[in-house]
């Protein structure tokens, strides 16, 4: 249908009140399953590259494959650079055509992640490519079994927010308010009003990363409070191993590597397909309209 910037898919999520996941193309059986899931759904997607989780594939290999899916589907898709931290990757995949960018100064000085920004969105903006910032301090790793909590002095601050989305005019803003990266170790103590006041007060739509592992029910009140995209990865990876276990046990054969493709392949989609739902974004591809 389209391949898309972050700034246009996320519009009517945040006008009417639906969440789209940003799920990562690791490789190239996840991408096929995802977008599958997508179009049967009749789904918008953002779908990311992420260095760190692509280990071993580069993004001038995997990045262009993901944008060539991405122009070809039958939903709108966005493309994107996720937790980019420097300005060379970020112009690489600029460069291999992803229509986002993430740059994650979340670690750096206020004014410091201020001025990085702004010069991400000075050049990704004359080249029509959107830009998500992060702000605050979301805790944990993808690679831990459980992501590592944080406290109250790493939220996302509401006046710095409102500052920080003025001087450096980004188009989605990852914020923290008591998420984490990886699988929770325990019930995570979520502040929405928090959320509630960024949106409120922003306009421009509002990122969680670390969204793995919640109850199924949480989610229509995150994204009620104002959460628009919503970067989901560990709780689908979980059951991974188990499922080519499964199937080497109740092969009937001698294992042979490639019979893991379709297998892949499938359990992404299996995967993929209770998340659109469960964000409510199944059935929204017909609302998309270019800006």
């Amino acid at each position: 249908m389209a391949h898309v910037t972050l700034k246009e898919i996320l519009k009517d999520a945040r006008d009417r009140q639906y969440g789209i996941p940003c799920l990562c193309g690791a490789d190239i059986e996840m991408m096929m399953g995802i977008i599958k899931a997508a179009e049967e759904k009749q789904s918008p997607l953002i779908l990311n590259y992420n260095k760190q989780l692509s280990s071993g594939i580069p993004l001038e290999i995997m990045l262009p494959v993901i944008v060539k899916e991405a122009e070809k589907a039958k939903v709108p898709i966005a493309t994107m650079l996720d937790h980019g931290s420097d300005f060379e990757l970020i112009m690489k995949a600029i460069h291999y055509g992803a229509k986002a960018v993430m740059f994650d100064g979340s670690g750096l000085a206020f004014e410091e992640n201020i001025n990085r920004t702004s010069e991400v969105v000075k050049v990704a903006h004359s080249l029509g490519v959107s830009v998500e910032a992060e702000l605050g301090g979301v805790g944990g790793n993808v690679f831990e079994i459980a992501g590592t909590s944080v406290t109250e002095s790493s939220f996302t601050n509401l006046n710095e927010a409102v500052e920080f989305a003025r001087r450096t005019d980004v188009d989605c803003l990852a914020v923290s308010f008591g998420n984490v990266h990886g699988k929770y170790k325990s019930t995570p103590d979520l502040d929405l009003q928090l959320v509630k006041r960024l949106s409120y007060s922003l306009d421009i739509p509002l990122a969680m990363h670390g969204a793995s592992g919640l109850n199924f029910s949480d989610y229509k009140l995150i994204i009620e409070a104002g959460i628009s995209k919503i970067n989901y990865f560990s709780a689908m990876c979980l059951p991974y191993f188990e499922e080519i276990d499964k199937m080497i046990k109740e092969s009937n054969e001698e294992a042979f590597c490639v019979k893991t493709i379709p297998m892949t392949i499938n359990f992404w989609y299996e995967q993929t397909k209770p998340v659109l739902d469960v964000l409510m974004c199944s059935w929204k591809a017909g609302n998309f309209t270019r800006l």
